[in-house]
């Protein structure tokens, strides 16, 4: 079971709880990729302790890696500290129990406007980088975002459809959908953040305000040129 878990999950820290216990078993369980183990017969207050302290060990897991994979900066003019950002403009924010909230960077925000709605992806779908992760709606177009990275999805702020006036002037703090990834250290490793991420979007706005300008359209009137 260990070792079917970690073929889909291989982020993810295996404890087991066993009864039998004999002199080979932790060596099979660190051989199958198990952290550490419990047995049997336990007292609810050992198995409390345990269970928090495999939790607490987990959380710094996380926050070591995301120190590992990136210095971050003070909050700058496009991307808040701490969140990572994909060339699809999607941003994203891990929460302490390793779960990602996903939405749309503040270019898109603005490039969009005012949406008429959005299509989330179904609960429990597994989505890869491939894949579209949401569908925003304007104008009788659909806008595809793909997803940034691979996993489960958790959930859809399905909220978010009755004020997406919300959505467009404070889009970092209007998470779309969760998801459980399936390799967050590679994605961390990849994605974009604090001066990198920045300089990124600013980059993708200057060019796109170069192309409407050459259509004579201008960026600040959120929303109207989204739809051609």
């Amino acid at each position: 079971l260990t070792k079917k878990v970690l073929e889909r999950r291989h982020d993810m820290n295996v404890v087991v709880m066993t009864e039998g216990l004999g002199a080979s078993t932790p060596y099979d369980l660190i051989r199958e990729g198990a952290i550490d183990f419990i047995q049997k017969p336990h007292v609810d207050s050992r198995l409390h302790d345990f269970v928090s302290n495999q939790l607490e060990q987990r959380r710094s897991k996380i926050k070591a890696e995301l120190k590992k994979s990136a210095k971050l900066v003070k909050t700058g003019e496009f991307v808040p500290n701490g969140y990572f950002l994909s060339n699809s403009h999607i941003w994203a924010y891990i929460e302490a129990n390793g779960v990602v909230r996903l939405g749309i960077d503040r270019l898109a925000a603005d490039f969009l406007g005012i949406i008429d709605t959005i299509d989330f992806a179904n609960l429990n779908i597994i989505v890869s980088t491939e894949n579209p992760i949401f569908i925003v709606k304007k104008q009788y177009r659909d806008i595809s975002f793909v997803s940034p990275l691979e996993g489960r999805v958790i959930d859809a702020n399905v909220k978010i459809r009755e004020n997406f006036d919300s959505l467009c002037t404070a889009p970092y703090q209007n998470w779309i959908c969760k998801i459980e990834p399936y390799n967050l250290e590679e994605f961390t490793k990849n994605a974009m953040i604090g001066k990198t991420a920045n300089e990124f979007i600013a980059a993708e706005k200057s060019a796109l305000e170069k192309y409407l300008s050459e259509i004579n359209v201008n960026l600040e009137d959120k929303g109207k040129h989204a739809a051609k």
